[in-house]
């Protein structure tokens, strides 16, 4: 059996005058060390999937930092199922308003998932339940991990909006 590394991943993402914020935040165990990192996404956020996705990717960029990802099965947990999908087809046509969101995120998936995913020995993505009293947790780590992510990528969201605040503030003296 192979070692494991477990990645938790959450994002948070406001729309704030005309700019998409996001924030992240993730938490790695490998055998050998805990990793708790956390950020403000610095391009514009488009969604709550996207900036998840952005949360997933840092995360994998970390661990890959600090292990050979060959060598282990990583498990990815997040709350959002759609940024979790490894399986992206597109099902739209052309012609469908759904159609370039799918191109798009298919894309990133390809782009800045995939890679880190393909070093893996294995790997699986699995959805936790997010936002929920800690009496409810079906699993005390896992739980435990995602409410830290989640405290934390809230915590970044607040101090963004705050520089987003200032920012636009300044704009409006011009």
């Amino acid at each position: 059996m192979k070692p494991t590394i477990t990645i938790c991943s959450d994002a948070g993402h406001k729309n704030y005058f005309h700019k998409g914020i996001g924030t992240w935040a993730c938490y790695i165990r490998t055998p050998t060390k805990t990793i708790k990192q956390s950020g403000v996404i610095k391009q514009s956020v488009k969604g709550s999937t996207h900036a998840e996705q952005y949360g997933i990717a840092n995360a994998l960029f970390l661990a890959d930092k600090a292990e050979d990802l060959s060598k282990f099965k990583v498990i990815v947990y997040c709350d959002n199922k759609f940024a979790l999908r490894d399986d992206w087809k597109i099902t739209h046509t052309p012609k469908s308003k759904y159609y370039a969101k799918q191109v798009e995120q298919k894309e990133f998936f390809d782009t800045y998932l995939k890679p880190y995913l393909d070093k893996c020995a294995e790997y699986e993505m699995r959805h936790v339940k997010g936002h929920i009293e800690q009496e409810n947790w079906a699993s005390g780590a896992r739980n435990y991990m995602n409410d830290w992510c989640d405290t934390e990528a809230k915590r970044l969201m607040k101090l963004a909006l705050r520089a987003r605040f200032a920012e636009v503030k300044d704009e409006q003296r011009l």
